[in-house]
C-alpha cells in the first residue's frame, strides 16, 4: 500500500507541475541499458535485448526518464512469460520496450495510459495502474509522444524523442 501511495502522490505532483524538469544534455542509451539491468528479475528466468542505431543524446530530467523507463520496464517484467524476452531499441528518434507474451486486447491499447486501467484485472496480480500513467506523463511533460501497440511477438510500448 505505501508504493502505491507514493506512486499517486508523484503522479499528482508531475501532473500539477509541482516537480520541475530539470534538464540536461545526456546519452540516452546508457540509461536505457542501466534501467533495463535494474527492472530484471535476479532469477534469470527471462533474456533481454538491446539494440540502439545511433548514438542519441536527448535534453530531459535524466532522473524522470530513468522513471518512465522503469515504468515501462516492470510493466514488460510483469507481463513476461518465464524463458520470454524483452526489448529496449532505439531507433529512428523512439527507444521502444517490448515483451513476449499474449497481445493486449485492441480496445484497452488507448486506455493502457490512463492512471488505474488495466487491460486485464484478474491477470494483474502486483501494481494499482499507476506505472504506464506515470510514464506517460513524464513522457507529456518533455514534450515527447507515446503508444503502445501489439507485434507479431507481444506488446511493445514506446516514445519518441526527436
Amino acid at each position: 500500500m505505501d508504493g502505491s501511495v507514493r506512486k499517486m502522490l508523484e503522479l499528482s505532483r508531475l501532473e500539477t507541475g509541482v516537480q520541475a524538469l530539470r534538464r540536461e544534455e545526456f546519452p540516452l542509451a546508457p540509461l536505457a541499458q542501466e534501467r533495463l539491468a535494474a527492472a530484471l528479475p535476479a532469477d534469470g528466468r527471462l533474456h533481454t535485448e538491446f539494440a540502439s542505431d545511433n548514438e542519441y543524446t536527448v535534453n530531459a530530467d535524466r532522473a524522470l526518464l530513468a522513471r518512465a523507463l522503469d515504468a515501462l520496464l516492470e510493466n514488460a517484467v510483469q507481463h513476461t512469460p518465464e524463458g520470454g524476452c524483452i526489448t529496449v531499441r532505439i531507433a529512428n528518434g523512439m527507444l521502444s520496450v517490448a515483451n513476449t507474451g499474449d497481445a493486449i486486447p485492441e480496445h484497452a491499447l488507448p486506455r493502457l495510459w490512463e492512471a488505474y486501467y488495466q487491460a486485464d484485472p484478474s491477470r494483474s496480480t502486483k501494481g494499482a495502474g499507476l506505472g504506464l500513467s506515470i510514464a506517460n506523463t513524464v513522457v507529456y511533460l518533455h514534450g515527447y509522444t507515446c503508444g503502445a501497440e501489439n507485434t507479431d511477438a507481444g506488446p511493445k510500448f514506446w516514445f519518441k524523442f526527436a
